[in-house]
């Protein structure tokens, strides 16, 4: 082997553990970027069920004001989430509880007890997205 043709494999050697020195970092860099974005999202599915069971249980005890006030909240954040999410099932599934916001709004802002069905379903639903993630 010549002088030139080490050279050439010693170089060569040196650029491909240069490029795996930055490859590894970079590509645990990116799963550690999905991991949390992922976490965000289930975090923020998280206070959305918070936010839908104290509206369901307020709606339960007939205190539609405090329920109102949970419901625009659950509804802002529900749209939000929406609006933010890439998965076209997920976000599809999230417009399907949004779709009700106008019922159970009025029918708590009238102190309405016919909401509760709306309400009970907003909340199943979110429960049943978060369940299949």
């Amino acid at each position: 082997m010549t002088a030139a043709r080490r050279w050439l494999w010693a170089a060569l050697v040196l650029l491909l553990g240069v490029l795996a020195a930055y490859l590894v970092p970079a590509l645990q860099l990116r799963s550690a970027r999905e991991e949390i974005a992922a976490l965000r999202e289930s975090s923020r599915l998280a206070d959305l069920q918070a936010e839908a069971a104290l509206m369901f249980l307020e709606t339960c005890q007939k205190n539609y004001g405090l329920a109102r006030e949970h419901a625009s909240r659950f509804f802002d954040q529900l749209r939000v989430l929406r609006h933010d999410t890439s998965d076209p099932a997920r976000r599809q599934a999230l417009e399907d509880v949004l779709q009700l916001r106008d019922r159970v709004i009025a029918g708590l802002a009238q102190g309405d007890a016919g909401v509760m069905p709306a309400v009970e379903t907003a909340f199943r639903k979110l429960r049943q997205l978060s369940e299949r993630t």
